[in-house]
């Protein structure tokens, strides 16, 4: 007997109840079956996207094998570093299967070095403040937060005067935290310190750089903002004079700046950089991979990858 004549073989009252499971079950069928498809379909788009993540991931790679070879070439053709040179020039987009490839190189000692503003000993260096107190008056910041900063990474406890921070600001706050009084791995560290909001970090950011305690500032690859920061003697008349006199004639030693800097500032500065940075731009599909790549190169002319991080600088 068919399922339909055996319907209609029951009491009217059952035969609706029987209607209206077998509705039910078929819209709970449906449903399931709608949520299978659609869990497949998200799942095999994970898969794809996992796996364009991974080849575009290798592709970066691919492009700091590049520039590393790019600086090697650099180190042995010249003892000085400018931005007329090869590796100060964006790469030019190199086309892929499923996308592209853009990149481009910066002198991170074109920067001022946070971790500049302690001593080897761990001791604030009160002429490096200085600079970086010129430095964010000229992006329009207060000045106070280089004494701030430089509280951040000493080894010591004691707050600087007169605008320093120490233990009792930061265990103060909701939630309390202490300042990390080593030297920083990344500008954005700086967001730690109390009100230095996001908003003051993008205004300085383009001009900071993390590295190894010590490291001079390149006078071929600096801003004219950082040049101006160098010191007092320097006003902005003159920093964009030394950027025209760089373009046609890079320096080739400092003590040609020995008519605008001091013994002090000099000793902050270089022709010659060891830290570069790559910035590798993937796109793949419908994946965009960016990977930043800090290389130092050592005077040997070999180059090693520092530090490596995905999507934020």
């Amino acid at each position: 007997m068919t399922r339909l004549k055996y319907l209609r073989t029951l009491p009217k009252r059952q035969r609706g109840v029987a209607l209206i499971i077998a509705l039910l079950v078929f819209s709970l069928t449906t449903v399931m079956s709608a949520n299978l498809v659609w869990e497949r379909g998200l799942f095999a788009r994970r898969v794809s996207n996992s796996l364009q993540a991974e080849q575009a991931m290798h592709y970066a790679l691919g492009a700091e094998a590049w520039a590393i070879d790019i600086l090697s070439t650099d180190s042995s053709n010249s003892d000085i570093d400018h931005l007329n040179e090869d590796w100060a020039r964006n790469i030019e987009p190199l086309f892929i299967d499923g996308g592209q490839i853009l990149g481009f190189m910066e002198d991170m000692q074109g920067r001022f070095n946070i971790n500049n503003l302690v001593k080897p000993d761990g001791t604030v260096d009160e002429f490096a403040v200085a600079q970086f107190e010129r430095l964010l008056q000229a992006v329009e910041l207060d000045p106070r937060w280089a004494r701030i900063a430089a509280d951040w990474i000493d080894t010591d406890r004691e707050p600087g005067f007169p605008s320093g921070a120490e233990d009792g600001i930061y265990t103060a706050l909701n939630p309390p935290y202490r300042p990390g009084n080593v030297p920083l791995t990344t500008p954005s560290e700086l967001i730690a310190m109390p009100e230095f909001t996001l908003d003051k970090y993008y205004r300085i950011q383009p001009y900071l750089a993390t590295l190894p305690v010590g490291t001079r500032i390149n006078v071929n690859t600096a801003s004219g903002i950082l040049l101006q920061a160098l010191s007092e003697n320097i006003s902005t008349l003159t920093s964009e004079s030394l950027l025209e006199q760089r373009e046609d004639e890079p320096f080739e030693d400092i003590s040609e700046l020995a008519d605008y800097l001091d013994e002090d500032a000099l000793e902050t500065v270089d022709v010659a950089s060891s830290f570069f940075r790559l910035t590798a731009i993937v796109q793949l599909g419908t994946t965009q991979f960016t990977m930043y790549s800090l290389l130092e190169r050592k005077g040997t002319g070999q180059l090693t990858p520092v530090l490596r991080t995905f999507g934020i600088e």
